[in-house]
């Protein structure tokens, strides 16, 4: 939280949108940078997470 008044958000707003992913630790930047900008973001499953239990459910299903 202390990096966000430091972010130019009049910027990201004239900047093509960009998702944003992520959960925990990424959760604060997410919604400011949706509430500010209007932009879509995500809030779920990062990709290495992601991998890691699709492995277990394919596992467990063979």
């Amino acid at each position: 939280m202390e990096v966000l008044p430091l972010i130019d958000w009049d910027r990201f707003k004239e900047l093509p949108p960009k998702w944003i992913l992520g959960y925990s630790d990424i959760s604060t930047l997410s919604f400011t940078y949706t509430t500010i900008t209007g932009n879509a973001s995500a809030h779920g499953t990062n990709l290495s997470e992601l991998r890691r239990r699709l492995i277990f459910v394919l596992h467990y299903t063979e």
